[in-house]
């Protein structure tokens, strides 16, 4: 039987909760329109003493995950560390990935192993295998399986998974029959009745679909331990590429005007509200007045949460008598209040698609509605959706 290979991506390049942001604080003269993060000497460039950035090289650094603080305590609640995979994911550990066949050049083996359900794996058989080799021999104590996007008959119903030590002698370690997956992006935790021993090569064989003469798979993840509880920190935002996941509206790894954008990732601790707000300048000083406008773009990256948390974003900011945007009330163009909450239910921001880039902006108005000189400290604020497992910022 012939076989591609390939390599795993690196998971933790891919940000599942995470967006790329670029940004605007302008009082528009002579009525130019100022595109976030226009390159200067550009038609479209911001007047002088705007603000503006795109984190490119040339751009102002912002501070790097620093929560903003409320009352003496940090602006945050129910925040961890984020997890794109399993609990204890050895995706990590991937180097080479094969199959019996794919579906190139976007449809390929290796991305069974990137984390990101936005992707799959295709190949045109009613039966098929995945092979991944890891760097260490590791011991399993389970694994999950997600369905992809399109075409419920492409489902596999059963397979056996299996171990070797030498990527020839294979020993079975689970073996499932008639397995039904009810949903689109669907991720299904199979946990094994022990640890097993470990090995160094894994393969997943597919002996049954759902019918159809092309096998499908979003994400092969596989665990060393499904106890493994996130740790508890603060949010990250940092100057990182552009949006890892691949859609028809973007190129990965590149910026909304170059190479870079502010990548946010966090992770929702267990039930109840989650939040996070960071800091991302506290240094700027603009007029605000009746014409003052803040304006952004942003990438949400689609999670295989289907209540999509990484829409749960916006750009705050704190003017210099203590108050905040989003406690004044404020809506966008679109008549969309100034919050994360209200930002997603309102479709505001679209997981890896949307307008050109999948990008999405919003225009507040001034936060007085008379002119005076204010400092504002840029801060996003992302409370996940409930049920979802990690939250962000930009």
């Amino acid at each position: 039987m012939s076989s591609v290979t390939g390599r795993a991506r690196s998971r933790r390049a891919a940000a599942a909760l995470s967006g790329a942001l670029a940004l605007l604080l302008a009082i528009p003269a002579g009525g130019a329109a100022a595109a976030p993060g226009a390159p200067p000497g550009s038609g479209g460039a911001p007047a002088r003493g705007d603000f503006t950035t795109s984190f490119e090289e040339g751009d102002t650094a912002p501070l790097e995950s620093t929560p903003a603080e409320r009352g003496g305590a940090p602006w945050q609640q129910n925040v961890g560390e984020f997890v794109p995979g399993l609990p204890g994911s050895v995706l990590d550990r991937v180097g080479d990935v094969a199959a019996s066949g794919e579906n190139p050049p976007n449809e390929t083996a290796a991305n069974l192993a990137d984390w990101s359900s936005a992707t799959k794996w295709l190949t045109f058989a009613r039966t098929g295998w995945i092979t991944y080799e890891t760097s260490e021999p590791t011991a399993l104590t389970g694994y999950s399986l997600t369905s992809a996007n399109d075409f419920a008959d492409r489902d596999p119903r059963s397979w056996t998974l299996q171990g070797s030590t030498d990527g020839e002698t294979w020993q079975t370690l689970d073996e499932r029959t008639d397995e039904r997956f009810t949903e689109r992006f669907q991720r299904r935790v199979f946990e094994l009745d022990a640890a097993t021993e470990p090995y160094t090569w894994f393969r997943l064989d597919i002996t049954r679909n759902n019918g159809s003469d092309g096998t499908q798979l979003a994400d092969w993840d596989l665990s060393e331990d499904l106890t493994e509880q996130p740790a508890r920190q603060p949010m990250v935002t940092a100057v990182g590429s552009g949006p890892q996941t691949v859609s028809w509206t973007n190129k990965t790894e590149v910026g909304f005007t170059g190479t870079r954008s502010l990548r946010y990732e966090g992770g929702h601790l267990g039930d109840g509200e989650a939040y996070a707000t960071n800091v991302l300048y506290d240094d700027v000083d603009v007029r605000v007045g009746r014409d003052t406008r803040l304006s952004w773009k942003i990438f949400p990256e689609l999670l295989a949460d289907l209540q999509y948390p990484s829409t749960y974003t916006s750009v705050d900011l704190r003017f210099t008598d203590g108050t905040y945007l989003s406690g004044l009330r404020a809506r966008d163009a679109h008549g969309t209040a100034a919050t994360p909450g209200a930002r997603a239910p309102a479709r505001s921001s679209t997981p890896t698609s949307g307008t050109p880039c999948g990008s999405t902006s919003g225009r507040w108005p001034a936060a007085r509605p008379w002119t005076r000189s204010c400092s504002a400290t840029t801060t996003a604020a992302v409370p996940s959706a409930r049920g979802s497992r990690a939250g962000s910022t930009t």
